[in-house]
C-alpha cells in the first residue's frame, strides 16, 4: 500500500474488514522485481480506461493483461468504473469498502473529537455547530462576485470582503452581521497539531472528520470533499442537515444591487427548504459517493 493510505487509515482494520471480501496485499510480492518502476512502466499499466466504464470492460480488456503480467497498475483509477452499468454486489463493496473498512488512526479519531467537543463547548454550555467547507484558493475566489481592485492581492481583498458580508456565500449577510467562525487552528495549539502537519492528508482527515459530525454541514463547492460528507451523512441515516446551496440562485442575488436583505433571507430560506441532504433519486452516471441511498443503504 502507498505511504499515504498508511498516514492516515488504520491498514489492520481495513484488510482484516475486507478478508472474506477480496485478498489485500501489504506490498508488491518480492518476486516481481521491478516494482519502483510499476508506474512508470507501460509494460505493467492499464492506461486510458474510459470514465465510468462497465463491469464487462474490465474484463474484457484488463483482466487478460493481469493474467499475463501477473502485476498491474491501472491509472488514473478515479471515476474509471461505473456505478449504475456494474452488478449491485460490486456497488455493495465499495459502499463496505468507503463507510466500514475505511477507519481513521485512532490519533486523528481522538483529535477530531477533541475539536468537536470544544467546538460545542466555547460558550461554557453545549451547543451545536455548522461546518462550512470553503473552497477559498484563488481559482474559486476568482468565481465570487468579489470586486477585484486597487493594489491588494485577490485573495486579500477577497477575505476582506468576505468579513465585510460582501463576497458570495458569505455567513455575513451585511457590515452589521458578524460570523462566530473558527478554524482548527482556533481550537488547538500548535503542539498539538504538530504530528498532523507532517502530513497534508493527515490535516485533510481532521477536516473530514469534523465536517461529518457537525450538526449542519454547508458545501459551497461540488468538489468530491464535500460530496463525500454528504454521501457519508447520508448513509448514516440522513439525520443531520448537509445543505447544497443553489448557486445560480444565489449568485443571482449577489448580483442584484436592489435586492434587500430581507426579501434574500426569506427567498433563500424557502428555496433551500428541500437542499438539506435528503436521499435523492438516482440517474444515469450518478454519483455513488454523494448519493449512496439506492446501491448501498441498509445492504452493505
Amino acid at each position: 500500500m502507498c505511504r499515504k493510505f498508511e498516514d492516515i487509515f488504520d491498514v489492520d482494520h481495513f484488510i482484516e474488514y475486507l478478508k472474506d471480501d477480496v485478498r489485500i496485499v501489504r506490498d508488491i510480492p518480492d518476486w516481481f522485481t521491478p516494482k519502483t518502476f510499476l508506474f512508470d512502466n507501460i509494460r505493467w499499466t492499464v492506461k486510458n480506461i474510459p470514465k465510468f466504464a462497465p463491469a464487462q470492460f474490465y474484463i474484457d480488456n484488463v483482466l487478460p493483461r493481469i493474467k499475463e503480467k501477473k502485476v498491474m497498475a491501472i491509472k488514473p483509477f478515479v471515476d474509471r468504473l461505473g456505478y449504475d452499468n456494474v452488478p449491485p454486489e460490486i456497488n455493495r463493496l465499495r459502499c463496505r469498502v468507503n463507510y466500514h473498512a475505511l477507519k481513521f488512526l485512532p490519533e486523528i479519531e481522538e483529535m477530531s473529537d477533541k475539536l468537536v467537543a470544544r467546538m460545542r463547548n466555547r460558550t461554557g454550555t453545549l451547543n451545536p455547530y455548522m461546518a462550512l467547507h470553503l473552497r477559498s484558493e484563488k481559482g474559486m475566489v476568482g468565481l465570487s462576485f468579489c470586486d477585484f481592485v486597487g493594489w491588494i492581492s485577490p485573495l486579500q481583498l477577497a477575505l476582506q470582503k468576505r468579513k465585510a458580508g460582501r463576497c458570495l456565500l458569505n455567513l455575513g449577510g451585511g457590515s452589521n452581521l458578524a460570523c462566530d467562525g473558527v478554524t482548527k487552528e482556533d481550537l488547538a495549539s500548535q503542539e498539538e497539531l504538530e504530528q498532523f502537519r507532517r502530513h497534508v492528508t493527515s490535516l485533510a482527515a481532521l477536516d473530514f472528520l469534523v465536517c461529518l459530525k457537525s450538526d449542519v454541514f454547508v458545501m459551497t463547492h461540488g468538489g468530491n470533499f464535500a460530496k463525500l460528507i454528504i454521501g457519508a451523512r447520508r448513509y448514516m441515516g440522513h439525520r443531520l442537515k448537509s445543505i447544497k446551496p443553489d448557486k445560480g440562485l444565489v449568485s443571482k442575488y449577489f448580483g442584484d444591487p436592489y435586492k434587500g436583505w430581507p426579501d434574500f433571507v426569506e427567498d433563500v430560506s424557502i428555496t433551500h427548504n428541500t437542499r438539506t441532504g435528503l436521499p435523492e433519486e438516482t440517474f444515469p452516471n450518478y454519483d455513488i459517493w454523494e448519493n449512496p441511498l439506492t446501491p448501498c443503504m441498509c445492504r452493505a
